[in-house]
C-alpha cells in the first residue's frame, strides 16, 4: 500500500534525522542480535503505541510523530523491554531505511528500463519538437540517475543493509510492510 510506504519513509527520516537517533555522536551499526531483538519488539511497541491512540505505521507529519512519541512515555516502555530508548530508535530508523533501500534496489532495474523506454518514445515522437523533447528527456534522465544512486540516499552502513537483506521477509513481516 502506497500510503503505508510513504509512512515508512517519513518515519525512517524522522527517526534518523529528527533527533531521536542521537545517543552518541557516531553510533555503532546495529548487530544481528539487535536487529533480531528489534524485530521481536517492534510489533509490541506498535501495539503499545496504538493502545495509546498513536499509529506509528501511518505517520503523515514528522513533527506530529515526534510530539506523539514524547507524549507516549516510550522511554519507560522500552526500558521495561530492556532497551535504551535512543538505541531502539536508532535500530528502528536504520532498519526501516535499510528495508526501504533494499526494496527500492529490487525495483530499480525495472523502473530504469521503463524510463529508458519512455525516453526512446519521446525521441521517436514526431509530434514533439526538439525544444519539447529536451526538457522531458532531461527530467527522465534525472529520475533515472536518482534511482541508480538509491544506496546513497539513506546513510545506512553496509553491514546493516546486509543484515536486513538476510532477514528481508522477517523485516517485512515485523514492519507489516505491504
Amino acid at each position: 500500500m502506497v500510503t503505508r510506504r510513504v509512512g515508512f519513509v517519513v518515519l525512517a527520516l524522522v527517526l534518523a534525522a529528527g533527533g531521536l537517533v542521537h545517543a552518541v555522536d557516531d553510533p555503532q551499526p546495529f548487530t544481528a542480535s539487535e536487529l533480531d531483538r528489534f524485530l521481536d519488539d517492534w510489533p509490541q511497541f506498535a501495539a503499545w503505541a496504538q493502545e495509546r491512540g498513536e499509529a506509528v505505521d501511518s505517520v503523515s507529519d514528522p513533527s506530529a510523530f515526534m510530539r506523539a512519541l514524547a507524549g507516549m512515555e516510550a522511554d519507560s516502555f522500552l526500558r521495561s523491554r530492556g532497551w535504551e530508548p535512543e538505541r531502539f530508535f536508532y535500530v528502528a530508523g536504520h532498519s526501516w531505511m535499510a528495508f526501504l533501500t533494499v526494496e527500492a534496489e529490487a525495483q530499480a532495474p525495472g523502473m530504469t528500463a521503463e524510463i529508458d523506454e519512455a525516453i526512446e518514445e519521446i525521441r521517436a515522437n514526431p509530434g514533439m519538437s526538439a525544444a519539447q523533447k529536451e526538457p522531458a528527456i532531461r527530467q527522465l534522465e534525472e529520475v533515472k540517475a536518482m534511482l541508480l544512486e538509491l544506496d546513497s540516499f539513506f546513510a545506512v552502513p553496509a553491514e546493516e543493509l546486509d543484515l536486513v537483506r538476510a532477514r528481508h521477509d522477517r523485516v517485512r513481516e515485523a514492519l507489516e510492510a505491504e
